[in-house]
């Protein structure tokens, strides 16, 4: 407990996820959901976050009986999401393709779209999304610091990021606020990106935009 504290006291920014990557470096082999629930009962949240909490319990898992593509899929990647998407395996195989497609064929770069799905992940408050996507993201080379400077951009606060890295976080606050991206702003956009970027980064934007709605619909 005293190596949760002490972790979650250095950096704050991050929730459960990122303190159970941490305690495995320290030696502690404990599971995520023990590392949640020592979190919870000890009130250690995500700086970011809007609320404390919300109440609510987690979503129904997969049951043995699924069937395939659904089977296939939960037993590849069995994250939370999955497990309780599939209990419409055709939803579910049409919402992994999609992100699947996103994250192997687009042609956005691939720091930048990590950078969009933090930046969604942030405005919506969803823990899930940005602490799960700052551990993917240093796979395609985002750092801890971009994650925060996505953070501080998001919130409107003075950031590090680079011109094109705070467009782009200024392009997901609108998708994600205001329901689009503003002319001035997707104007801005055309300048650096091409047609086919363009509609990939409003896809990005908004495919997580939905991931983050489904999650809190089933209590993810």
């Amino acid at each position: 407990m005293n190596d949760l504290v002490d972790a979650h006291g250095e950096d704050p920014t991050f929730g459960y996820r990122f303190l159970a990557d941490e305690v495995e470096t320290m030696g502690w082999d404990v599971s995520e959901r023990k590392v949640w629930r020592l979190c919870s009962d000890m009130k250690l949240w995500a700086s970011y976050l809007k609320k404390a909490g919300t109440g609510k319990t987690p979503g129904p898992a997969a049951h043995d009986d699924l069937v395939e593509p659904a089977r296939g899929r939960v037993a590849a990647n069995p994250i939370a999401l999955y497990r309780a998407l599939a209990h419409s395996p055709g939803g579910l195989d049409a919402f992994a393709q999609i992100g699947s497609w996103i994250r192997y064929e687009s042609t956005l770069d691939a720091r930048q779209r990590e950078l969009l799905i933090l930046a969604v992940g942030v405005l919506t408050g969803s823990e899930y999304e940005y602490a799960r996507h700052v551990k993917i993201g240093r796979g395609f080379g985002c750092s801890d610091e971009d994650a925060r400077g996505v953070l501080r951009a998001a919130r409107g606060e003075p950031s590090d990021l680079g011109e094109v890295e705070a467009l782009l976080v200024r392009a997901a606050r609108e998708s994600t606020l205001d329901g689009g991206i503003g002319g001035a702003t997707f104007a801005e956009l055309e300048e650096r990106f091409g047609p086919e970027q363009l509609v990939e980064i409003v896809l990005v934007a908004s495919h997580y935009a939905a991931v983050v709605r489904v999650l809190s619909s089933l209590q993810v």
